[in-house]
């Protein structure tokens, strides 16, 4: 019985923890984020290569993610690159647009994606071309492959040893 009391009283300090935390990042504008869009870049690839440190979101506004958009042609040019705030989730979506300019009717590719904490969309990225989806895998995913691989062969020696 002493035991169960303990488990419940552990499981309300933690509840009304999460709840002061949830109110203190209410009250402090909840999110930061990185802001900066590539048409007003001084540069080519400034918004993504070095993105600005993350600030509050405005005032009013009921963001409580960050995002990141990125819009390219189908010839590969990139027409635009976002940091900014967000008021719903998506993990990496990407739809097709029709731009209409009078008789002429263009496609471009939008890609967009949001994360949780703050400043989680200001890591420095490499402009990128036509591509949208995420870089390949590093060099750490084939060596926990080849771990995996050696451990299990490691595996196999030891079985047929014993």
């Amino acid at each position: 019985m002493f035991s169960t009391t303990i488990n419940n009283l552990g499981f309300v300090l933690t509840f009304i923890c999460f709840g002061i935390i949830a109110a203190i990042n209410d009250a402090h504008g909840a999110i930061l984020c990185s802001q900066c869009d590539s048409r007003k870049d001084n540069y080519f690839g400034e918004c993504e290569r070095y993105p600005p440190d993350p600030r509050a979101c405005a005032e009013r506004s009921e963001s409580v993610f960050c995002s990141i958009v990125r819009e390219i042609d189908f010839e590969g040019i990139q027409l635009l690159f976002a940091r900014g705030c967000a008021t719903t989730h998506s993990d990496e979506k990407c739809f097709v647009k029709n731009i209409t300019n009078g008789s002429t009717i263009r496609q471009k590719n939008v890609c967009y994606r949001t994360c949780a904490t703050s400043g989680c969309n200001s890591e420095s990225l490499s402009p990128r071309g036509a591509s949208s989806h995420l870089k390949p895998p590093s060099s750490r995913i084939a060596l926990a492959f080849l771990f995996i691989y050696i451990n299990n062969y490691y595996q196999l020696l030891t079985d047929q040893i014993k």
